[in-house]
């Protein structure tokens, strides 16, 4: 499959330095959503040390949410984004609810770890400005409970709905 949904839940709504604590992804196309998925913790306190930040206003935040921003497993962050670099493989297009918060937050955190970014520069793709040209709200998208995996379903089913076969045709450079 060569598109992948991206999501990550953070404790900070800074664009590019917010501490990731999930990375959720999924694999999809035309046809559906693969049942392998991608979901993994990160070490927060190796992000700190990073100089990654986390905002009061986030913390209060999920103080308001049923779920956790937190995965009782995490991992070191080249371990996770290793095993991310795996998942995603020769996929060439990348989505997210937005990319310049996801996709921006993740770019960086490649570049701390000192690992390359495993997508071409051209290859993000923004599933809020397809909702926005199509003159859809942001209801029209069912989230969840901020689980980066179910996230990143969500979002993939959504976008496999309203683009249905014209993704076959999104996936070459731009």
């Amino acid at each position: 499959m060569k598109h992948i949904m991206l999501d990550i839940e953070t404790l900070s709504t800074n664009t590019s330095l917010a501490v990731i604590t999930q990375i959720g992804a999924v694999k999809f196309n035309a046809a559906g959503i693969d049942r392998k998925q991608f979901h993994l913790g990160l070490d927060v306190d190796q992000q700190l040390a990073w100089g990654r930040v986390i905002d009061a206003d986030t913390l209060a935040w999920w103080d308001t949410q049923d779920g956790s921003p937190y995965l009782r497993n995490y991992f070191t962050v080249p371990r996770v984004l290793t095993a991310l670099n795996r998942y995603i493989g020769s996929a060439t297009r990348i989505w997210a609810n937005g990319t310049v918060f996801d996709i921006g937050n993740l770019n960086s955190l490649y570049n701390m770890a000192g690992m390359s970014i495993p997508w071409p520069y051209n290859s993000a793709t923004d599933m809020r400005t397809l909702r926005r040209y199509l003159g859809l709200n942001k209801e029209s998208v069912q989230m969840p409970n901020h689980v980066a995996v179910d996230d990143a379903y969500h979002q993939a089913a959504w976008v496999i709905e309203v683009a249905g076969d014209k993704l076959d045709g999104m996936c070459t450079s731009d």
